[in-house]
């Protein structure tokens, strides 16, 4: 009788084991990251694509997904939360004269973070726009820059490859405190990128195609905000935090009998790299055709080998 209530329980110990296994499962199956909720993801390589005598900087970068609970396909986004140049970040806060860890709210909660974080991860002064100037006018007390967008022509002149260090350099003022930032700057908006590999390939893994954005405008050289990120300060091992963005609208016929013309210039040419992936994965044969476009061949040419 003892062997039968043993089996009995080890039984019932089974059913439950298998049932919160069960549960783990279907949690694991259903999370979903988000701006709000992003994965933090590892990077395992960051590759400069382009010869050492190009005047581009196109980045392969790829991200480890250890326990990532979602499947992409060709033609889907990955959505990168950048931060801001630290180096930007000190000098807006010098030419402010303000104390780095002054807190500042960061949303309508009424949560708050330092300035030099607020500055760095969560709100955008590398960019400005028209109601950027008007809600900075209520605030920097300066009668000049009150005065000047009263004429709209010049205001949307004025923004044009400018940042919010432009401004208080061309309209300087005592009166902005640290909490006027909410206020003034909108949050910093996440960048999307074509997934270039496929999940057939690297289930456990995730590349994308950067090109770096660097330019001169009004005496000082202009940075992208999330490809100098990952250019400059982003090294394997380095974890950034990133999510899937599912992209209904851009997908790629699977039929073998069906040709494919694809014209991928620069990093456009990332979503074919990751079908032409999943085409090799799944065996098909079928015609394809990819043109790609640089400005240099001898060293712009940096899916030869694919």
């Amino acid at each position: 009788m003892a062997d039968i209530i043993n089996i009995i329980d080890t039984t019932s110990e089974g059913i439950q084991s298998e049932s919160v296994i069960s549960e783990s499962i279907k949690s694991a199956k259903e999370k979903k990251y988000s701006k709000s909720n992003p994965y933090q993801a590892e990077v395992l390589a960051n590759i400069n694509l382009n010869g050492t005598d190009s005047n581009k900087e196109t980045r392969h970068i790829e991200f480890l997904l250890d326990d990532f609970s979602e499947s992409y396909e060709p033609g889907d986004c990955i959505v990168a939360l950048p931060q801001n140049d630290p180096e930007l970040v000190e000098k807006l806060i010098f030419m402010l004269g303000w104390d780095p860890q002054s807190p500042v709210p960061i949303n309508d909660h009424g949560d708050t973070v330092p300035i030099v974080e607020a500055l760095t991860s969560h709100f955008e002064f590398t960019k400005l726009t028209l109601p950027l100037l008007k809600n900075a006018d209520i605030y920097f007390d300066n009668e000049e820059l009150s005065e000047r967008i009263q004429d709209e022509s010049w205001a949307r002149e004025y923004v044009i490859n400018r940042d919010f260090i432009d401004l208080i350099t061309d309209f300087p003022t005592i009166e902005l405190q640290p909490e006027n930032m909410y206020q003034i700057l909108r949050k910093l908006p996440p960048r999307e990128y074509s997934i270039s590999s496929s999940f057939m390939a690297t289930p456990d893994e995730v590349h994308i195609t950067v090109g770096t954005v660097r330019y001169q405008a009004h005496g000082r050289e202009r940075k992208g905000v999330c490809s100098v990120h990952f250019a400059e300060r982003i090294k394997p091992g380095d974890i950034v935090p990133i999510y899937l963005k599912k992209n209904p609208n851009f997908k790629f016929p699977m039929k073998q009998d069906i040709p494919v013309i694809m014209i991928g210039p620069g990093t456009g040419i990332a979503p074919f790299r990751a079908y032409l992936q999943e085409r090799e994965e799944l065996g098909m044969t079928g015609k394809t055709w990819l043109f790609f476009g640089d400005q240099h061949r001898s060293s712009d040419f940096y899916m030869k080998k694919k």
